[in-house]
């Protein structure tokens, strides 16, 4: 439910079930073993917006980072920044996808 890896990519909260992005909602998962090393993150949802502070793996470097965002009403994700940057085609649905840089990487995505 909570961190996959897919061949070289890793994927955060890829099973986690809608509702557990209502407003008010905190998801905590802290040093998940992986094959690509610890990773660990928080996402906090308005329900309009999430935003999310990933620690990715830093032993060997995932080719992607998927975040699964599944909002409880079906909306998909309008706009997602990463590091304050805008992520134009990196995001799709309820995924968005980057390559992970060294320390901490902040999401914030709006439905």
């Amino acid at each position: 439910l909570l961190v996959e890896e897919r061949g070289d990519e890793l994927w955060l909260l890829p099973f986690a079930p809608s509702a557990w992005l209502r407003a008010g909602a905190r998801i905590s998962v802290a040093n998940a073993p992986t094959r690509f090393g610890a990773v660990s993150y928080e996402v906090a949802s308005t329900g309009d917006s999430v935003e999310a502070r990933i620690s990715p793996p830093s032993r060997e470097r995932p080719k992607a980072v998927i975040l699964r965002l599944r909002h409880p009403d079906g909306k998909r994700i309008r706009e997602a920044t990463v590091d304050g940057r805008k992520q134009a085609g990196a995001s799709s649905g309820d995924e968005v996808r980057f390559v992970p840089s060294d320390g901490g990487v902040d999401v914030r995505v709006s439905f």
